[in-house]
């Protein structure tokens, strides 16, 4: 071990990573979840590249139109029923229903990607609206790390919509058409914006040229632009430090903010727990609730009633359907602009919540505005679609029972028996976990190791399964072989959830065991 502790000490030397792991981090801000959110928002970024970077050797984008067999698309991806025997699907879909369906693994890599681009888009509305209410723009170099944040928050839902129109199925192509309207929304008061982007782009309308360069702006100028914003984020973070405390007894903020501890060990340990108790909830949202591919668009099909947007622009989208276009398109971008100026309007006063109530106020109205049309947008039906099922909807109602008559694998064990099995290991584990955390560290360790380490044997024997079943795949897919490997990598994700909550807990453990013995309870 000693040459472990070498090599690190060296990594450290060499790095000049030394000053940065010592760096003192407030204590309230570790253990304050408002504080939390950002990271969240970090972490999801970091795994949407890790898990984009597969998705992208495996993705190939083209407008080229093939006739594909009604009976490949899997019954929870249509929207209305199918009168003929083919349908249309571009080059694109089927680059995504083929990393899906028919690669080993890959329905668990394009959901968590999936998941993940949804969790870092909640994270950041709620660390955009916890900083609000903290009057975080208040502290030294607040105003350029607050407009530093607003911009990313933009940029976080533009990259989630690029990456929704990519699969080119009805809801991408919505999602296209909602964010050229927004753009016309420039020329309708003389800024040429619109007519500049669709001239950029060469067409009004989905073209091989135009979806190649959003698969461009996708994977690489918006990621790069994100990581750049970030690191200029986290160096003002370093800089101008935390938020101050949401407390108006300055005495006692004072307090919280000298009781201070190191980066490393502390919020290292902490921020391990986070990343793997992440990672373990978006495996857990893969296995229980996995969203459906939804049917392809073909060049010059228009947009039946019934398909919805992706949720991040639902309220936007309601609200173009029910205020008159001119007013309602511009709302998201008079709320973006008011937010990047909240900085020079919010110079009183202090930064405890009981001194910010009228911006405590703004920030709900932001809240109802976005909240109120997402409720909307999923409650109301267009009238010319009131017979219709919509994909969630539908997804939800003919999931369980497809995936329940699925065939079993020919001599593996059945994937409901090996969910009984993963948990049965892995709901004791975690509870003896939680416990021994409070006694005795050593056997916390002890018992989450062993516990992992079935949990990654069990893991690596359903993999095997999924490895052998895809062999059996081929064009047109067997439906019923198709939902069979959903079903197994579904258990398979919520194995690896398991294994990664348990790590969760144990580094979470290990950070309360240190900060007790510094003096805190």
């Amino acid at each position: 071990m000693r040459w472990l502790v070498r090599l690190w000490e060296l990594i450290l030397e060499r790095f000049h990573l030394k000053e940065f792991l010592e760096h003192p981090v407030p204590r309230y801000s570790n253990i304050n979840p408002l504080y939390w959110f950002g990271d969240v928002a970090a972490v999801s970024f970091f795994l949407l590249a890790l898990t984009g970077f597969f998705l992208a050797l495996l993705y190939t984008p083209g407008m080229a139109v093939k006739e594909v067999p009604t009976s490949a698309l899997m019954p929870w991806d249509v929207l209305h029923p199918k009168k003929t025997e083919t349908v249309q699907a571009t080059q694109s879909y089927l680059s995504v229903y083929t990393i899906t369906y028919l690669t080993p693994f890959g329905f668990i890599l394009r959901q968590f990607h999936l998941w993940a681009a949804y969790m870092m888009i909640m994270a950041a509305f709620v660390h955009f609206f916890a900083k609000f209410v903290l009057g975080s723009y208040k502290r030294k170099g607040g105003g350029a790390l607050w407009f530093l944040g607003v911009l990313l928050g933009f940029l976080t839902v533009n990259q989630a919509v690029l990456g929704y129109i990519l699969p080119l199925h009805l809801d991408g192509i919505l999602a296209l058409l909602i964010g050229l309207n927004l753009f016309r929304y420039f020329d309708y008061i003389g800024i040429p914006v619109g007519g500049l982007i669709i001239a950029l782009l060469g067409s009004n309308y989905p073209t091989d040229a135009v979806i190649k360069m959003i698969y461009v702006a996708h994977i690489l100028v918006v990621p790069a632009i994100i990581l750049i914003l970030l690191g200029l984020k986290i160096q003002g973070i370093l800089y101008g430090g935390v938020s101050p405390p949401p407390v108006r007894d300055q005495e006692l903020a004072k307090k919280m903010v000298d009781d201070k501890e190191p980066f490393y060990p502390h919020r290292f340990a902490l921020m391990t727990g986070q990343v793997f108790l992440q990672i373990s909830l978006l495996l857990l949202l893969v296995a229980f609730f996995p969203q459906p591919l939804l049917e392809p668009w073909a060049p010059g099909e228009i947009v039946p009633a019934g398909v919805r947007p992706p949720w991040p622009v639902m309220w936007y989208y309601t609200y173009v359907k029910m205020i008159d276009p001119f007013i309602s398109v511009g709302i998201p971008i008079i709320m973006v602009l008011f937010a990047l100026v909240v900085p020079l309007l919010d110079r009183r006063g202090g930064s405890s919540i009981s001194e910010r109530w009228l911006w405590i106020l703004i920030a709900i109205i932001y809240m109802a505005i976005i909240g109120y049309g997402s409720v909307l947008g999923f409650i109301i039906r267009d009238s010319e679609a009131d017979n219709a099922v919509y994909p969630h909807c539908r997804a939800a109602r003919q999931r369980s029972p497809i995936y329940r008559n699925a065939i079993a694998y020919r001599v593996a064990m059945d994937p409901i028996a090996l969910a009984w099995i993963t948990a049965g290991i892995a709901v004791p584990a975690a509870v003896l976990v939680y416990v021994f955390i409070g006694t005795d560290m050593k056997w916390a360790v002890a018992t989450g190791l062993t516990s992992v380490l079935l949990l990654l044997t069990l893991f690596a024997y359903t993999a095997n399964i999924i490895t052998a079943l895809y062999t059996a795949v081929s064009w047109p897919p067997d439906p019923q072989i198709v939902q069979q490997g959903v079903m197994y990598q579904r258990v398979a994700a919520g194995q690896l959830a398991a294994a990664s909550f348990i790590v969760g807990i144990l580094a979470v453990g290990y950070y309360m065991e240190i900060s007790k013995k510094r003096g805190h309870e």
